[in-house]
């Protein structure tokens, strides 16, 4: 009966610190997602500083001096909150959402029959300089965080 106790006394230590550091694990990983939204963050591609503030519905306010920050500051604000959504549609317009699923195959085959990549390089090709920049900029941060994943 004393062994029984013992070993019922050790389950729930055990069942009570795997709990803890699951839950920590989860809440630090959960955390650890979400966008920095206050301090300050330097960033080398930035050609003036930017201020980039949140009103309280999270939404974001960017104030720059020159139009390649602005566009910047846009692109990271976004890849922030909604960088697997730019990764997703990227791949939708390519043709290549099979790449994260095999069952999209077909998707790709028909994305990729309708020509819509060709579609938007034949666009880009004609777009002004200006617009090209200000495109440029704005994928800049995501193109740079999803080729270093």
């Amino acid at each position: 009966m004393r062994i029984l106790r013992r070993i019922m006394l050790i389950v729930l230590i055990l069942v009570v610190v795997l709990g803890a550091v699951g839950a920590g694990g989860f809440v630090y990983l959960t955390r650890r997602a979400f966008p920095q939204i206050d301090g300050t963050i330097h960033l080398a591609d930035l050609q003036s500083p930017v201020t980039i503030v949140r009103d309280k519905y999270g939404i974001p306010h960017i104030y720059a001096s020159n139009v390649h920050d602005l566009f910047f500051a846009q692109g990271y604000v976004h890849a922030q909150d909604r960088l697997w959504q730019m990764d997703f549609n990227r791949r939708i317009g390519a043709g290549r959402l099979s790449e994260l699923s095999a069952s999209a195959v077909g998707r790709d085959k028909f994305i990729r029959t309708l020509g819509w990549r060709r579609a938007a390089q034949a666009d880009l090709e004609v777009i002004s300089e200006e617009s090209r920049q200000i495109l440029d900029a704005y994928a800049e941060y995501e193109r740079q965080t999803t080729e270093a994943a």
